[in-house]
């Protein structure tokens, strides 16, 4: 009997939890929020696990699913909208985004889900390839081969790296596109752009993915 109000306040607080999140679902759905506000991320969900390096979108997926979402609507809760100007125009997920991965990666490919969401605004388009890997080992070998395959491809002048935020980042400029690619966890991301002004575009887009 002791441990009950304690039991009872721990209860609350999970009531609370999940009526804000049926709440902004509803919201969302309804087209009550504005589109900058539609989203649920996962870097502003679980900052800590990001940067503990075992982040993974399955985790927030499995939240949307306990309160009962359909797939796509769980999908396009982990991407936000909007970022800065740039509008998302569309999500490409399960057996076709696969597909889309297959045709670069091979079907070898230790790939666990792909999506691919779009962005654009009236000078600058963004495309973002998601690709979870069945493991952070699986990742991690997947990760040095893309780097092999780059660096005996591209030249010096186009292939570059730097470290963000404890998180080593490739950069590769091919004709008009800007390419970032990284790894977090057991998920791959590739960031191409098409902007005249890529870094600051980037660090934004890096803020969410």
């Amino acid at each position: 009997m002791r441990h009950q109000p304690f039991f009872n306040w721990v209860l609350s607080l999970l009531l609370i939890g999940l009526g804000f999140l049926l709440g902004h679902y509803h919201a969302l759905h309804n087209g009550f929020l504005p589109q900058g506000e539609a989203f649920l991320t996962a870097s502003g969900l679980l900052p800590m696990r990001a940067e503990m390096g075992d982040y993974t979108p399955l985790l927030i997926t499995a939240m949307a699913e306990e309160i009962s979402l359909k797939p796509e609507a769980a999908e396009r809760l982990l991407f936000p909208a909007r970022i800065g100007e740039l509008q998302m125009d569309k999500l490409i997920s399960g057996e076709e985004a696969m597909a889309h991965a297959q045709k670069i990666h091979g079907d070898n490919a230790p790939l666990a889900r792909v999506f691919i969401p779009y962005y654009s605004s009236k000078d600058e388009q963004v495309t973002v390839w998601i690709f979870e890997m069945a493991s952070v080992h699986n990742a991690k070998m997947h990760m040095e081969k893309i780097n092999e395959r780059m660096t005996e491809t591209q030249s010096e002048n186009s292939f570059s790296t730097f470290s963000l935020q404890d998180v080593e980042v490739y950069y590769l400029q091919s004709g008009n596109t800007n390419n970032y690619y990284y790894r977090k966890g057991n998920v791959i991301y590739w960031i191409s752009m098409v902007t005249s002004n890529p870094a600051p575009l980037f660090l934004r887009f890096y803020e969410y993915f």
